[in-house]
């Protein structure tokens, strides 16, 4: 019999003796020169218009570099549908969306900031059981999600807030259930699943001289995470891809990448060829090298 070079073998993870004797870096651990800390504001209520956002007196703030808000921000991603804004946009759709956020020399100078942002709001339904945000009148979540881009046979119902619909059918179900010794029906309820991160989540990222962008994220998806700053940033990036030490992936995309999308607003297509141009890329490392500025949440 064959012998398998991994199925059926004891192997060692890349990264177990590091992780074991403590040497690995964690996110936390990481610290650049000329290091810049975010902290993010989140709304007050999961659903609600955004009326008016007031940053004058955190921009006075001691160590204040920059105030951020999602006004005029028409960038969007999501790798299946690009549903989401880095920033909330004259409306909030969840507790834990980003109405502003404060950029400073130090966490403590965020943090303390982030207190005199003033955000007025006109709050909206608030849906925690999907059939009531199914109902015929329900306020709609995202007003016109039948424009966002999405893959290829994925959409949301215009008019609705169905984000997608999805049939599955197998063999006869009325014959199956005929046939049953035994039906059992019921309605189950079960939690919000997460993966057990063992690190704050996070990330800090690097905009390079040369046009380039380094990001270190606690995240288990770095070609995800490339592809979406690349779109947001406007950044084109050839088709191939190389892997080195200090990168965990260099520039590169595929036919259904978002780095691919049409611009916000643009009827839902599939994506287009690759762009062309030079190859200034983001990337996702796994460790650093050296740095000028960069945010952490």
């Amino acid at each position: 019999m064959a012998k398998f070079k991994y199925i059926g073998q004891s192997l060692t993870r890349p990264d177990a003796i590091q992780k074991a004797i403590g040497k690995v870096q964690y996110l936390d651990d990481i610290r650049l020169p000329g290091l810049l800390h975010a902290a993010i504001l989140h709304p007050e209520t999961a659903h609600a218009d955004i009326l008016s956002i007031d940053t004058a007196e955190a921009e006075k703030m001691p160590g204040v570099v920059k105030v951020v808000t999602g006004r005029d921000c028409k960038t969007l991603y999501g790798d299946n549908i690009s549903d989401i804004s880095p920033m909330a946009v004259k409306k909030v759709r969840h507790i834990g969306d980003h109405v502003a956020a404060v950029i400073a020399q130090t966490k403590r100078q965020a943090t303390e900031a982030l207190a005199k942002i003033k955000v007025e709001y006109k709050p909206l339904p608030v849906y925690t059981d999907a059939r009531a945000a199914l109902a015929p009148d329900a306020v709609l979540i995202h007003d016109h999600a039948e424009n966002y881009w999405h893959l290829p046979g994925m959409g949301a119902v215009p008019g609705t807030n169905i984000a997608n619909t999805y049939r599955l059918k197998k063999g006869d179900v009325e014959k199956g259930f005929a046939e049953a010794d035994v039906v059992v029906e019921g309605e189950f309820v079960y939690p919000h699943g997460s993966c057990a991160a063992i690190e704050p989540h996070g990330a800090i990222v690097r905009f390079n001289e040369d046009g380039t962008i380094d990001a270190w994220s606690s995240s288990i998806c770095p070609f995800i995470i490339r592809d979406d700053l690349a779109h947001a940033y406007h950044i084109p990036s050839p088709w191939s891809a190389s892997a080195s030490p200090k990168s965990a992936a260099a520039s590169a995309t595929s036919p259904t990448s978002p780095s691919n999308r049409p611009s916000p607003g643009s009827p839902p297509t599939s994506p287009g060829a690759p762009s062309s141009g030079s190859p200034p890329a983001a990337k996702t490392s796994p460790a650093p090298s050296s740095g000028t500025a960069s945010a952490t949440r």
